[in-house]
C-alpha cells in the first residue's frame, strides 16, 4: 500500500512540475512581447579649463576642478529637462519617450550621461543634440571650464531590461520548482486526509491480586472412651447394688 501512495504521489509532484514550468515559459513570453522595448545610447564628457585661461592659472583651476563640487554642479544642469525639447526633435520622438540620467564619476571630472528611448537611433540623436546644446551653459555655470566629450553617443545604444532569452530560462525554472512545490504539499495534505484513525491505546489495567482464603478451623476431636474408667463405673454399679 505504502509503495503504491509513494508511486502516485511521485507521478502528481512530477505532473505539478511540468504544469508549472510550461506555465513559466508561457508568462515569460506573453511579458516579452507585451513589453515595449527600450535602448540606451550612452556617452561620457570631461570637464576641463577653457582654452582661454591663461598658462599661469591653469593649475589653480585643476585644483577647483579636483574637489568635485563643479562637477556635481555641471551634472546637474545636464540632466535639466529643458534640454530634451530640443533633443526630442534632433530624433523625431515625442519628449515622453525620452529618458535622461546624469552622473558625475567619483574622484575625476568625468560625467557620465545615458539616454533612453524606443529606438536605438532616437537614442543616440536626442543624446548627441542634448550635449550640443547643454555644454556650453553646463560649463561654464561654475567658471572657465569647457564639456569635451570623450565617448561619444554614435554606435553606443544597446537594447536594455532583461532580453527574452534570459527571462525564459528564469521563468521557467521558477515555475517548474513552484508547480512541483504545490504538487507536493496537495499530496501531503490528501494524503493525511485519507489516513484511517490509529485506535487511542488503552491504559493497561493490571488484575488486582485475589485473597487467599483463610483456613477453616478443624472440629475439636471428642475424647476417646478410657477402657480402664469403664470398668470401675461397672464395679461401683455393682457394689452399690
Amino acid at each position: 500500500m505504502m509503495k503504491t501512495l509513494r508511486g502516485s504521489a511521485r507521478k502528481v509532484v512530477a505532473l505539478g512540475a511540468l504544469v508549472g514550468l510550461l506555465l513559466g515559459i508561457i508568462a515569460a513570453l506573453v511579458f516579452s512581447a507585451a513589453q515595449s522595448p527600450s535602448y540606451e545610447a550612452k556617452a561620457v564628457v570631461v570637464m576641463m579649463p577653457a582654452p582661454g585661461v591663461p598658462v599661469a592659472e591653469t593649475s589653480y583651476y585643476w585644483e577647483i576642478l579636483s574637489r568635485g563640487q563643479v562637477t556635481r554642479t555641471a551634472a546637474i544642469v545636464l540632466a535639466d529637462h529643458n534640454w530634451l525639447d530640443d533633443a526630442a526633435q534632433a530624433a523625431g520622438v515625442p519628449e515622453s519617450d525620452l529618458t535622461l540620467t546624469t552622473g558625475a564619476v567619483a574622484d575625476t571630472t568625468l560625467i557620465e550621461l545615458t539616454m533612453s528611448a524606443g529606438s536605438a537611433d532616437a537614442a543616440e540623436k536626442s543624446l548627441t543634440k542634448l550635449i550640443e546644446v547643454a555644454s556650453p551653459d553646463a560649463a561654464k555655470i561654475s567658471g572657465p571650464f569647457v564639456l569635451k566629450v570623450i565617448s561619444s553617443p554614435e554606435g553606443s545604444a544597446e537594447k536594455s531590461g532583461i532580453s527574452s532569452s534570459q527571462l525564459v530560462p528564469a521563468a521557467a525554472i521558477a515555475g517548474l520548482v513552484l508547480g512541483a512545490g504545490i504538487a507536493l504539499l496537495l499530496t501531503r495534505i490528501g494524503g493525511a486526509g485519507t489516513t484511517a484513525p490509529q485506535p487511542s491505546a488503552e491504559p493497561v489495567v493490571e488484575p488486582k491480586p485475589e485473597p487467599k482464603p483463610e483456613p477453616e478451623p478443624a472440629p475439636n476431636p471428642e475424647p476417646a472412651p478410657n477402657p480402664e474408667s469403664d470398668g470401675r463405673d461397672d464395679v461401683s454399679q455393682r457394689t452399690s447394688e
